[in-house]
């Protein structure tokens, strides 16, 4: 049977998902409140920006860049500021959080889950998802272009240099860069 809400939320959504300007981003924040997902006071949904289901979690006063896409199992705590074109992607059972005063740089991937592929007898595209956990702190930087894999976490006040790919955890308050992303200091107010 068709579900009419669903119907009906597609093509509002559709209307409304390249509506510009402020009154754009109100309306779109209250339609995404209004089939569950929590969304905080403050918070703004630039043109093109997609929020999978009802299963994210948004904080207050939070900027969603344009053409960014955040799937179910996210959760982005208060005043993080979104870039454009940013991918935040789970798997089921699979999550993500970022933390509070974090800033995610243009074109950045955050994914949670990698393609299953460890039967030479089926094909790649039929194993599926695995899922997976990332954990990025307070006051994070990822500069523009960076990837985060599964199962990895990123420590308060720590910095990822421009198009690096994050593979295992990184320490509280390091800049790490490369691919793999690899510390090369720590943050101090000496070194600033």
């Amino acid at each position: 049977m068709l579900n009419l809400k669903k119907v009906l939320h597609t093509y509002v959504y559709s209307g409304l998902r390249f509506l510009p300007g402020n009154l754009g981003s109100i309306l779109r924040v209250n339609l995404y409140r209004s089939i569950g997902i929590k969304i905080g006071k403050g918070t703004h949904i630039e043109v093109g920006a997609k929020l999978d289901s009802s299963k994210v979690v948004i904080g207050k006063n939070v900027h969603i860049g344009e053409f960014s896409y955040i799937s179910a199992g996210v959760v982005i705590e208060d005043r993080v500021n979104i870039n454009s074109n940013v991918q935040i992607v789970t798997s089921p059972g699979g999550s993500v959080t970022v933390g509070k005063d974090s800033l995610i740089g243009q074109n950045v991937v955050i994914r949670a889950n990698d393609h299953n592929f460890s039967n030479l007898e089926i094909p790649i595209n039929k194993q599926g998802h695995l899922g997976g956990e990332i954990i990025i702190g307070k006051n994070v930087w990822l500069a523009a272009n960076v990837v985060v894999t599964r199962n990895t976490s990123i420590g308060d006040g720590s910095v990822i240099g421009a198009a690096s790919v994050v593979t295992e955890d990184i320490p509280t308050n390091c800049v790490a860069v490369g691919a793999p992303a690899r510390r090369v200091k720590l943050r101090s107010s000496n070194n600033l």
